[in-house]
């Protein structure tokens, strides 16, 4: 049989309590009778396509490994052997396909330096790509814990995916028939994944986390509903066009920006959806309405500024003043009848914008006769080319557009916090200034 790529990784705490004997109920399934969760664990995964390249890890504390990993480990209350075997010679007789690695002399977590001592541990074993199957049933209260931030570090910086947290419940199982349920904690690993998203898209503006998680989860439900599902169908459009959205911004595609048809989506299938299906995503969906409120679902030039306005919040001050900038050129030449979509037109403009801005005489300008004549009658007829604090702040606008495409390798560069606070106050000033008109 071929082996897969990536490497499975079943990593499970071993105790020092003598264990009872049950079956464990896993994905519906009963195990045989065991005293170690460990067998059922490993027995009904041995199935599901493991191979010798995965492994097994069983931590050891010394206490541990004399009680329960060896055989006859417990005694009576009057001091005699209990002969049982161990967990080693009971995963012996199993014929996993997986390596089963035991990991000895694990610090038993007594203080902050042992419960690091053994986070390194653990993360030194895992590879990149690995996928995490973690059986939380026995050792210290804390594991539980470890075993969460675990997984979640490894995303990040080691590209793993957390499959599955089990926990054997046997404390809890039914008297008569012997039966502990094995609690899948998966979605505690799901909501981690929830929460990183919401906070890269609430203050950093990073909508790919989210549009992935969502579409990820409602795959199934489109898969068994063959497409059919028009809540599902609402979320997926959502996702997609708040990616897109995202996109928009941080490229700087201004003719998105300006006619809105990712914003349309999005808007529509927000009206669209009826319930949210997917409970973390709830409080995301108020924060993604609440960010698209200034922004109208058609071809408007007031979604400009409200896309300035939305990068200034996530602080993405370059974006923000290439926008802002050729917002307020669209602007005028909307208002003038000229293309916005054209270069040429709206090259009319800009000319104009620049000349007025910067006080250029007539001699110093490089255009064709006809573009002159276009020019001077924007000039005489454009109102904001006559107000002086509106050219002082386009062109401060201008300046520091420049500064920041030349990466402040020129005189005099911003500093960021200087940056920051004039990118606001010149969106600030141009749209008073163009929503008065």
């Amino acid at each position: 049989m071929t082996e897969k790529t990536n490497r499975k990784l079943f990593i499970s705490f071993l105790g020092a309590s003598n264990y009872g004997e049950c079956k464990y109920l896993i994905d519906g399934q009963a195990s045989r009778s065991v005293r170690y969760v460990q067998e059922a664990m490993l027995e009904h995964y041995a199935h599901q396509g493991w191979y010798s390249q995965d492994c097994a890890y069983i931590l050891l504390t010394d206490i541990a490994k004399q009680k329960n990993w060896e055989n006859d480990g417990h005694l009576t209350r009057e001091g005699t052997v209990i002969e049982q075997k161990g967990l080693r010679d009971c995963l012996g007789t199993l014929g996993l396909p997986m390596q089963v690695c035991p990991l000895e002399n694990v610090p038993p977590g007594n203080d902050e330096t042992e419960i690091m001592q053994l986070f390194s541990l653990l993360y030194e074993l895992i590879k990149d790509g690995d996928e995490l199957y973690f059986d939380i049933t026995h050792g210290f209260r804390y594991l539980p814990i470890i075993a969460l931030v675990l997984g979640n570090y490894s995303k990040f910086l080691k590209n793993v995916t957390v499959k599955w947290i089990g926990y054997g419940n046997y404390e809890g199982r039914d008297v008569e028939s012997n039966v502990a349920q094995v609690v899948d904690l998966t979605s505690m690993s799901l909501l981690q994944d929830w929460t990183t998203a919401a906070a890269d898209f609430i203050n950093n503006g990073n909508a790919g986390s989210v549009s992935m998680l969502t579409q990820q989860q409602l795959r199934p439900i489109l898969r068994e509903a063959r497409g059919a599902d028009n809540n599902a169908n609402a979320m997926k459009k959502m996702s997609i066009s708040l990616e897109a959205i995202v996109n928009d911004f941080k490229y700087c595609r201004g003719f998105n920006i300006i006619e809105s048809k990712n914003m349309k989506v999005l808007k529509n299938s927000l009206n669209d959806l009826e319930k949210c299906m997917i409970e973390p995503l709830t409080p995301i969906i108020e924060k993604i309405n609440a960010s698209i409120s200034g922004f109208e679902g058609e071809e408007n030039v007031k979604n400009g500024f409200a896309a300035a306005r939305w990068c200034i919040n996530n602080d993405m001050s370059q974006q923000a003043a290439t926008i802002l900038q050729e917002t307020v050129i669209t602007f005028i030449s909307m208002r003038h009848g000229l293309n916005y979509k054209e270069v040429a037109q709206r090259s009319i403009a800009s000319d104009a914008l620049n000349i007025v801005a910067n006080d250029i005489a007539k001699e110093k300008w490089d255009m064709a006769e006809n573009d002159r004549e276009l020019v001077m009658t924007l000039m005489a007829n454009e109102p904001l080319l006559k107000k002086e604090d509106f050219l002082k702040t386009y062109k401060n606008l201008t300046e520091l557009r420049n500064d920041l495409n030349h990466c402040g390798m020129r005189n005099n560069p911003q500093s960021a916090s200087k940056i920051k606070e004039k990118i606001f106050n010149f969106h600030t000033t141009l749209f008073k200034f163009l929503s008065g008109e």
